[in-house]
């Protein structure tokens, strides 16, 4: 109903209610007595609500003006896996002193209000949506909303190690385009806090008139290598190790979930193999300054090198190695920060630059780069709710993190199904687990190997024997959480949950924010 209608049916019974409280104090024509005390009650009261219900009107009748500070015509909406895109999305916002709004939260009305929208947003898993996404994709996505007019521009991250590189992205720029929205521009890959890319994004505010300059990647602060263990140094699979890193400084907090961003680092004998091959010849004192200079660096070939070539002018032109993320394995109280590494290959045999500087060349006393990311999409429920852990692989790192807070907290409503190869090789943390059960912390604890050993076979085929405890759990409030490998694992979880819950209930603990993975 419009305003103005509004005001016509108050302003009537406004008039009503004060021709009723004369009345009630006005005494009858034939009577000489003043009116009787419930009159004037009567008739007090009668006045106060139209007192009340004028000030309404006259605060309805008002148009609302936007909160303070801020712009209604533009809108910045972000889809955050990892709190990677969350964290661009506040700056861009701030920059531009307008609203901030999680995809899955955004409306047909705010899109339609907002004569420019940006969009920040990750990509997670085989080219899908950040879990807290879904309700976007099921609803507004499926729709057509002709935004004619509305400017958009939108930011997509993610990894360039996956065959569909930024697709949700590309698809959320693609429905734009097909709601009649003027793109600012093509769609702008970032993979891993891209310089190039992130100039690209400050251009674009800048066009809109916004300060970019805050709106930046973290660089990080220095970080020592305490030590590096072994966890499976006879497993048929990849060596992983146990990696604990001190900070130069103060050790910061951080929330069980969350990640870090590491910068890796090249060996002496990988720089000196490189200098050997490029043809540069150091003298004993230039050694340590060109191993300095190349220590982050990506060595690819250099055509055409120029001789004298000094040990900055070769970091100049060759790339810094990027940034690889790892979820956090310890809490605060543990005095460090503790990650677990796999060692990877590329297809040409060679040593990922992140598993090869940190289980083989690394030494205690290394020091590298190193950047905490916030997870909220993983970070644990505020209830004691009980709590479903499942993973896999290098995901007890997360998984052991969030038991640590638990345990802290004096939760012991957990459930642990973890997988891995063998299980006399690869019972990683085993005694801890061993303990936390026995201590109570640990309610039950399913581990299974893929190569032997009782019970054989992967994580959930061990759900699937459980279906009906789980079912049990989930009906009791549990929360899933969910981390490790994205292929194989995360994808057989989520296929044996659906069996297990239905697609309907599934949903519905997704959307209750009770169902969270860390997948990679």
């Amino acid at each position: 109903m419009r305003p103005t209608t509004w005001v016509q049916i108050g302003l009537g019974l406004a008039l009503a209610l004060v021709a009723a409280g004369f009345a009630a104090l006005t005494p009858e024509l034939s009577e000489t007595q003043p009116p009787a005390p419930h009159r004037v009650l009567l008739g007090m009261l009668v006045i106060t609500g139209y007192i009340a219900i004028s000030a309404w009107l006259l605060k309805r009748s008002k148009p609302r003006m936007a909160p303070s500070g801020s712009s209604p015509e533009r809108l910045v909406c972000y889809a955050s896996q990892t709190g990677a895109a969350e964290a661009i999305a506040r700056q861009s916002a701030a920059a531009l002193d307008c609203a901030c709004v999680s995809l899955e939260a955004v409306t047909a009305a705010q899109l339609r209000h907002a004569s420019t929208a940006l969009f920040i947003v990750s990509t997670t898993g085989d080219g899908d949506a950040p879990d807290p996404a879904r309700g976007f994709v099921t609803g507004l996505l499926s729709e057509t909303l002709a935004l004619h007019g509305l400017r958009s521009g939108v930011l997509a991250l993610g990894d360039r190690r996956y065959d569909r590189y930024c697709a949700f992205g590309h698809i959320v720029d693609r429905w734009l385009a097909a709601q009649d929205a003027r793109a600012l521009h093509a769609p702008i890959e970032m993979d891993n806090g891209d310089p190039a890319a992130l100039a690209a994004w400050r251009a674009t505010l800048q066009r809109l008139g916004a300060d970019a300059q805050a709106v930046q990647t973290d660089h990080g602060t220095t970080w020592r290598i305490e030590s590096v263990i072994p966890l499976n140094p006879d497993s048929p699979g990849n060596l992983a190790c146990l990696v604990r890193l001190r900070p130069e400084g103060e050790l910061p907090n951080w929330a069980a979930g969350d990640l870090v961003d590491l910068r890796p680092c090249n060996g002496r004998t990988i720089i000196d193999a490189w200098m050997a091959q490029a043809g540069i010849v150091a003298n004993e004192q230039d050694t340590p300054a060109w191993r300095q200079r190349l220590a982050d660096r990506r060595l690819e070939p250099l055509a055409a090198l120029r001789q004298p070539l000094t040990p900055a002018a070769a970091a100049t032109r060759l790339e810094p190695l990027p940034w690889r993320s790892y979820s956090i394995a310890s809490m605060p109280s543990d005095g460090a920060i503790e990650l677990v590494v796999r060692q990877m290959f590329d297809p040409d045999g060679a040593l990922g630059p992140g598993s090869a500087w940190l289980t083989r060349d690394a030494r205690p006393g290394d020091k590298t780069q190193l950047r905490l990311r916030n997870n909220p999409g993983f970070h644990l429920p505020e209830t004691n709710q009980p709590l479903l852990l499942i993973g896999n692989g290098t995901g007890i790192a997360g998984l052991r993190a969030l038991l640590k807070a638990r345990i802290e907290r004096g939760q012991h409503r957990n459930w642990l199904v973890y997988g891995e190869r063998s299980p006399t090789a690869d019972r990683w943390f085993g005694a801890e687990l061993d303990a936390w059960k026995a201590a109570g912390y640990l309610r039950r604890l399913d581990l299974c190997f893929s190569r032997g050993g009782e019970p054989s076979g992967y994580v959930q085929d061990q759900l699937e024997q459980a279906a009906d405890d789980v079912r049990r759990w989930i009906d009791d409030g549990a929360c899933i959480m969910v981390c490790g490998s994205q292929a194989g694992m995360s994808q057989g979880v989520h296929a044996a949950l659906t069996r297990i819950l239905g697609e309907g209930q599934l949903n519905a603990v997704t959307e209750e924010h009770r169902y969270r993975r860390d997948v990679y």
